[in-house]
């Protein structure tokens, strides 16, 4: 219930002044859409604590069957938030990462597919555990392998490593004095707002010889996202994803479908760019099951919520002291629904830029701390990664009884 929102509520954490934008669609430009989603009490928080609250309005594109934000945070307000966001930990080795690794390997299966000498970039390197894991993979030299990072936090923590370089900036940023063998965008392409833009950049980067390798999330292998059903601002589908590349100059070689992806290798095209696809029919058929996952996932989120509510009268009726393991964006979620406060001892997390430092008005601390805490029960407040979180917790000796995932 959101009227259990309190205890945490800062005016120094809440931007007042957050103005969203309207705009055209990103992949074609198309100003007709109609409404798909809408989320009337979004929120994010990043790595200063801050918090971001507005109406999320996904709307789908009636021309290309783009699902994208409309409003949006407009180029200010993202700019701020990538500066200072962070997703997971430093070189993290989740099923997540495995995954990641997995899918770019299945295009370059071997240890010799790459030369000693071929130059790599990854735009959005994040925690850097691909470019860690194709650094040793690959047996390649850590001065033929760069990466571009937003997060001046995740920069800080990555900038000493010994598998490659990095550098603390956006892809517009970048001066195309050197030309790639390789680039690579894993689910980033997803948060970039001027899509067509940024791949005129990335082209400018690329010689005819290169290859572009790309991960993004296929909104038809959606899954229950308690906060949004799809979870990010842009949502891609097959042909729209090929139309948006064919448009931009580029070529796709390959493309597989992994987990819950699109996965694809590109090149440069120079000549004249075909293309054709029915997007009316596609709308008409296809897009009719995500509409209906939609419904789903509304009735996924009341039972969601009705679990927080039962979970906070049991921790409140017991006076049990409880610890959160996960300090991001669910936990936002669970607060909002909840109202623990008197019980709540600390936050734990395994993203050591929270370590030592306040979020929702608690102390953050390593999963070590645990095995030295007297508490009664620690409740998982993470999606992403809640497998990860209970097996490290298991690991640490903790009774399964005590352990609440959500």
């Amino acid at each position: 219930m959101r009227g259990k929102r309190n205890f945490y509520k800062k005016k120094s954490l809440i931007d007042k002044n957050l103005k969203l934008e309207k705009r055209l669609c990103p992949v074609c430009f198309s100003k007709k859409y109609s409404k798909f989603y809408k989320n009337n009490n979004y929120s994010k928080i990043n790595t200063n604590g801050s918090i971001y609250r507005y109406k999320h309005i996904l709307v789908i594109c009636k021309n290309c069957n783009l699902v994208y934000s409309n409003p949006w945070l407009g180029h200010k307000n993202t700019k701020k938030l990538y500066s200072s966001s962070a997703i997971g930990s430093a070189f993290e080795q989740s099923e997540k990462a495995k995954k990641h690794f997995k899918c770019f390997k299945s295009f370059f299966p071997k240890k010799n597919c790459f030369k000693k000498n071929t130059n790599i970039l990854e735009i959005g390197a994040a925690t850097g555990s691909l470019l860690k894991n194709i650094n040793i993979f690959y047996n390649l030299k850590k001065k033929n392998i760069d990466g571009i990072e937003p997060s001046r936090k995740l920069f800080e923590k990555l900038k000493n490593n010994n598998f490659f370089n990095i550098e603390n900036k956006f892809l517009n940023q970048i001066q195309p004095s050197k030309k790639y063998d390789l680039i690579i965008m894993d689910n980033v392409l997803e948060h970039i707002e001027e899509p067509k833009k940024s791949l005129k950049k990335v082209r400018s980067l690329m010689s005819n010889k290169s290859k572009l390798y790309i991960a993004v999330p296929n909104i038809f292998k959606y899954k229950n996202n308690f906060r949004d059903p799809f979870g990010h601002t842009i949502n891609y589908y097959e042909n729209n994803i090929k139309y948006l590349f064919q448009t931009s100059g580029f070529k796709i070689i390959k493309l597989k479908k992994h987990y819950n992806y699109l996965n694809f290798v590109a090149k440069r095209e120079t000549g004249l760019i075909k293309y054709n696809y029915d997007f009316k029919n596609d709308l008409k058929i296809k897009f009719q099951v995500v509409k209906n996952f939609i419904k789903k996932s509304n009735d996924y989120k009341k039972k969601i919520i009705s679990k927080f509510n039962k979970i906070d009268k049991k921790i409140k009726l017991n006076n049990l002291k409880i610890i959160l393991f996960g300090a991001s964006n669910f936990a936002l979620e669970f607060l909002d629904h909840t109202n623990l406060k008197k019980n709540i001892l600390f936050f734990v997390d395994n993203n050591i830029i929270y370590h030592n430092k306040k979020r929702f008005g608690f102390k953050v601390f390593s999963p070590k701390k645990l095995k030295t805490s007297n508490f009664d029960k620690i409740i998982i407040t993470s999606r992403a990664f809640s497998k990860d979180i209970r097996k490290s917790i298991l690991n640490l000796g903790i009774p399964p009884k005590k352990i609440i995932e959500l």
